[in-house]
């Protein structure tokens, strides 16, 4: 696994897994959480070959992002709903442009 070796932002190690600490790994972690499946066969497609890596669903993972997911959301998600401060800050206030 030629990229797994000259990149080190590539998603699999030398070992042909999916990293943990790569972006698709959560991606792909949650989405087995929602549809309820126990694995995952990650294809990435290379110039060189493609690799089919078989992910195990990762319960406790997918439970600490969950509680993180629902932190963000009782932090900054629903006091934005509630208040819309960010387009408060970032539209500016309408102004009469009618013409006397």
């Amino acid at each position: 696994m030629t990229a797994a070796h000259t990149d080190s932002s590539f998603c699999l190690s030398h070992d042909g897994v999916l990293k943990h600490t790569h972006k698709y790994y959560t991606q792909v972690q949650m989405q087995m959480h929602v549809h309820k499946v126990k694995y995952c066969d990650f294809i990435v497609y290379t110039s060189i070959n493609v690799y089919v890596c078989r992910t195990l669903y990762n319960k406790s993972f997918c439970e600490n992002m969950r509680m993180q997911y629902r932190k963000f959301w009782f932090k900054h998600v629903l006091p934005e709903i509630k208040a819309h401060k960010l387009l408060k800050d970032c539209v500016p206030p309408l102004t009469d442009v009618s013409r006397d």
